[in-house]
C-alpha cells in the first residue's frame, strides 16, 4: 500500500496513434496517507476509481491519463 499519483501528457495532435514512449508525463494530482488510509486503500476501497480534476489552465488539445 503506499501513494496514488495521476499523470496526464500532451498527445500533441490526436491520441489515436500516439506513441506513449515518447511522451512528457505531468503529475496533476497525488495522495499519500489520510485519515489513518493510504491512497491505495482508498482506491480499493472505491471499486478501483479515482477522481482528478484536470487542472483548468491546461492547453486545449487531446491528453492521455496515467494513475
Amino acid at each position: 500500500m503506499g501513494p496514488v499519483s495521476t499523470y496526464m501528457a500532451s498527445c500533441n495532435g490526436e491520441c489515436q496513434n500516439f506513441d506513449v514512449s515518447g511522451a512528457k508525463w505531468f503529475k496533476i494530482d497525488a495522495a499519500g496517507y489520510s485519515n489513518g488510509k493510504w491512497a491505495a486503500t482508498q482506491l480499493i476501497d472505491n471499486g478501483f476509481k479515482w477522481t482528478s480534476t484536470v487542472p483548468s489552465e491546461l492547453k486545449a488539445g487531446e491528453y492521455v491519463r496515467s494513475s
